[in-house]
Order: C-alpha cells, then sequence, then structure tokens
C-alpha cells in the first residue's frame, strides 16, 4: 500500500495505471482519484491543519477543502470553539 500511495518508491520494476508510469511527477493527479483510510490513526505533534492536510502541504489548499473535512468527519464545531481554530495542536 505505501508504493501504491508513493510513499515509498518501488524497488523493482514500475507500477502503471491506465499504462501510464506513476512517479513523482504525476502523484498529485492520482491523489485526485484514489482515497485510503487505514485502520489505525497516526497523529502527529503539529496543529490541526497540518495533521488533516498530511501528504499535500498546508500551503498548496486553497479550495476550502479544510473546511469541508472537518465538517464531514464531525469536527467543525469543536475547531471552531478552540482559540487558534485549525491552527491548534493536537493535545
Amino acid at each position: 500500500m505505501n508504493i501504491l500511495l508513493r510513499l515509498l518508491p518501488e524497488t523493482h520494476g514500475s507500477l502503471k495505471v491506465d499504462g501510464e508510469k506513476l512517479n513523482d511527477f504525476n502523484k498529485k493527479s492520482w491523489y485526485s482519484i484514489v482515497g485510503f483510510v487505514p485502520q489505525n490513526v497516526v497523529l502527529f505533534d503539529g496543529s490541526i491543519e497540518e495533521n488533516v492536510k498530511w501528504g499535500i502541504g498546508v500551503d498548496e489548499e486553497k479550495d476550502g477543502r479544510l473546511e469541508e473535512v472537518l465538517k464531514l468527519s464531525n469536527l467543525e464545531s469543536v475547531v471552531e470553539k478552540l482559540k487558534d481554530g485549525a491552527h491548534s495542536n493536537w493535545g
């Protein structure tokens, strides 16, 4: 799964989707059509925003998807009560 998500590079051969080699240049378009929900949750010491946007970069999100994710995950009302909102750290 880590290779499929491009978290690790393949060591032999290549991964192709619809005949096109999956690489670092086209992984954003790959991410836009796949999803993965792990069975274990990993949070790192950072803001709620950084944890939600892990993998895409905090500065890259410009279209309001953070708010959408917080709403879909029922965290919107919790985050609204925090002094620094989504910029607050976990814990």
